[in-house]
């Protein structure tokens, strides 16, 4: 692993992955170092396939580049990761939105790039062909976070924006909501870390500023699409 950086796990997945019209889900390997691709638009929803496919490997750190997709392929997807004790990535300028986000938050160790985004909202069903906030969906993801031991306030925030709206958690708001990430760049690299002490969920690892183009804190909510 020594030698690696960044950039070569950027260069991998550029390297791996063609444009995608729906959930990508590729492994990349380059010597010690196996990477997790996941990657596509809306129709990130296969856990299935998901579980399929790191079922027989040991370590690996899952990339994720999507704008999410189905509640519980999200939710199952996370819970295979943290089963596996895999570390979760989101690279610099990748969006990691709504169930890529709840899959991310499974990692061991969760990393982002500087200029990551990742976007939380509500979940919401259709009804009467309008997007509507649904309360048991809600509890689905309390439930789910509260096993990977997250707060109160970090499961409220994660859950309080309307469907068309996103809350993105910058380092900043993840070390006051007391959600575990590590700055990707600024230390091991994932995979390596994944064999030191795994960090107390309840406390803070990074304290780096927000990227201002992402975070503003004047402005908490941000429309998607």
């Amino acid at each position: 692993m020594k030698g690696l950086r960044g950039g070569t796990i950027a260069g991998m997945i550029l390297a791996a992955c063609a444009p995608a019209q729906a959930a990508d889900i590729k492994v990349i390997s380059e010597k010690e170092l196996t990477v997790v691709s996941v990657a596509g638009g809306r129709n990130f929803r296969d856990e299935e396939a998901f579980a399929d496919t790191v079922l027989r490997l040991k370590d690996a750190v899952v990339v994720f580049d999507s704008v999410g997709g189905n509640l519980v392929a999200g939710i199952e997807i996370g819970k295979a990761i943290r089963l596996k004790g895999f570390n979760t990535l989101v690279l610099d300028d990748a969006l990691c939105a709504s169930a890529c986000a709840l899959a991310w938050l499974g990692g061991k160790t969760r990393w982002a790039a500087p200029r990551a985004k990742i976007a939380v909202h509500a979940a919401w069903m259709f009804k009467n062909g309008k997007k509507q906030e649904t309360g048991s969906g809600n509890a689905l993801v309390g439930a789910y976070l509260n096993t990977l031991g997250l707060t109160d306030e970090a499961i409220v925030f994660i859950t309080s924006a309307a469907p068309d709206e996103a809350e993105f958690l910058s380092f900043q708001k993840a070390e006051a909501l007391g959600i575990a990430v590590k700055q990707f760049g600024a230390g091991p690299e994932p995979q390596q870390a994944a064999t030191k002490a795994e960090p107390e969920l309840s406390k803070p690892v990074v304290s780096a500023e927000p990227d201002a183009r992402y975070y503003d804190p004047s402005a908490r909510t941000v429309k998607l699409g």
